[in-house]
């Protein structure tokens, strides 16, 4: 019981460190980090087709490596595989921070 109110009362403190990570500096920093172009390359080379619509590069496509859950909100999730996900660039566009 006690644990549970104090999962309450820390929850919105979590959030607030999580989103304090994950400023447009720090964002902008990381997509030029060797761990995220890894991590984007084995994403291209698993799943190669948009989740949304189904193109590939093949098609003439660009192609992108979205986070599912953004940055922005989710600085802990950068680079887990379960929240990455291969969309072509009109998808992700239309897509945003949704």
């Amino acid at each position: 019981m006690l644990a549970e109110i104090l999962d309450l009362l820390l929850a919105p403190v979590e959030r607030l460190l999580r989103r304090k990570r994950g400023t447009p500096e720090r964002i902008a920093q990381f997509y030029k980090s060797a761990a995220w172009k890894r991590a984007r390359f084995e994403v291209l080379s698993k799943s190669p087709r948009c989740v949304y619509c189904g193109h590939s590069a093949k098609d003439g496509r660009r192609m992108n490596v979205d986070h599912i859950q953004p940055l922005s909100k989710r600085w802990d999730l950068r680079l887990d595989p379960r929240n990455l996900q291969t969309t072509c660039a009109s998808c992700n566009w239309g897509k945003g921070s949704r």
